[in-house]
């Protein structure tokens, strides 16, 4: 039974084994063995079907051959001899068969693993190949991280100091995009439009400005469209007065991306200026209205650098005429080493009183005394003189 089993798992048919005698209650039974594989679907593969069916006890034999065979009882123990090695060389050939069956299964499944293997080498070189780019790719990636970084930290290191930039100087600016909409401002620049940190984004139409009779709107757009800078000086409701700038707002890669108006406060310097205009002009009112001729001159050179009105018309000159000359054109022949030593002694004293004599225009000469004191403007050094007319020219 055990070699109709192997054979049937193996060629999966069914296998009969006839005349089967099998020793049963001190008797024998004789059977038909039948093996058949059960190859429909099955939850659990392999399964098989043994069938016994009994056969009646095979006819009795003559008498002659009983007798024949009581008196032959060697003759019956090599028939069960040569059934038993019939049935041994049936199972030796099953097994081989199985054996055979079992190699080609085993060297199939051999050439399987051998070819699963050499795919698993292959991949596994692919795997360390890539592993390798893998890491080669982390350290570019390491890199780029660190480049980027550093960029980082510069681009907010530069933002802080712009911050403080914007946030410490006094001159109000903002920055506008194409649309005109506030991109930035500076702290001053609360002082001339109502701004807060969430006005961001806001077209700079919407604010009403402390500036009088100004459109920044109509500037912003000007300057946009020809790309000129324009400057013009503009007052505020409460009286200060700025100097507006309005150019175009450039990137790094000279493209224009809006506008920057900046104002600088010149109340101070305006004040300063009307102040020093005030005191110039009383200055030149009591310069022009003094009884003497007032002359300043270039230390070195000796050439006239202000005067006032009676300077040149005591001489008859006008005033470009006058501007033109120089002290020795002014003096006698006999009087020019004379002044020069005055005014040499005058430069190294600080000042000085003398008389000379002075030739007018039309020639004629006059005596006057001459008050000369040393000053310096700046780096330069220059003689403040009063002349006074001693007696009247003669002709």
């Amino acid at each position: 039974m055990a070699s109709a089993i192997r054979a049937v798992a193996s060629q999966k048919q069914e296998v009969t084994k006839r005349d089967l005698k099998i020793e049963h209650n001190g008797g024998y039974l004789y059977v038909d063995l039948s093996v058949k594989p059960i190859l429909e679907q099955s939850i659990i593969p392999g399964l098989m079907m043994i069938v016994f069916e009994e056969k009646t006890k095979p006819r009795a034999k003559s008498a002659t051959s009983l007798k024949s065979t009581t008196k032959k009882p060697r003759r019956k123990a090599a028939e069960e001899l040569e059934q038993e090695l019939q049935y041994t060389r049936e199972n030796l050939q099953s097994t081989i068969e199985e054996l055979e069956t079992s190699n080609e299964e085993l060297k199939s499944t051999n050439e399987e693993l051998q070819s699963t293997n050499e795919e698993l080498q292959s991949t596994n070189e692919e795997m360390e190949t890539s592993k390798e780019e893998l890491q080669s790719l982390n350290e570019e990636s390491a890199t780029v991280n660190a480049e980027l970084q550093s960029r980082i930290d510069e681009l907010s290191e530069a933002n802080d100091d712009m911050k403080n930039l914007l946030d410490s100087t006094e001159i109000a600016t903002l920055f506008l995009d194409m649309d005109l909409c506030i991109r930035r401002f500076t702290p001053k620049a609360t002082s001339i439009v109502p701004l807060s940190g969430t006005d961001w984004g806001r077209p700079i139409k919407h604010f009403v400005t402390s500036l009088i009779d100004m459109d920044l709107t109509e500037y912003g757009t000007k300057v946009l469209k020809d790309l000129v800078v324009r400057e013009v000086e503009v007052k505020s409701r409460d009286g200060n007065f700025y100097i507006m700038k309005i150019r175009p707002y450039r990137t790094v890669s000279n493209l224009i991306d809006g506008v920057v108006i900046t104002f600088e406060n010149i109340t101070d310097r305006k004040r300063d200026n009307e102040a020093l205009s005030k005191s110039e002009q009383l200055y030149r009112t009591l310069f022009e209205l003094a009884s003497d001729s007032i002359v300043l001159l270039d230390a070195e050179t000796g050439t006239i650098e202000e005067f006032n009105q009676l300077a040149h018309e005591t001489l008859g000159y006008n005033r470009e005429e006058f501007q033109q000359l120089t002290m020795t054109d002014i003096e006698v022949e006999d009087s020019a080493s004379h002044i020069a030593k005055h005014i040499e002694y005058t430069i190294k004293m600080g000042s000085d009183t003398f008389e000379t004599k002075q030739k007018s225009r039309d020639g004629g000469v006059r005596e006057v005394l001459i008050k000369a004191k040393a000053i310096c403007i700046g780096e330069k050094q220059y003689l403040l003189s009063t002349w006074h007319d001693i007696k009247p020219h003669e002709q």
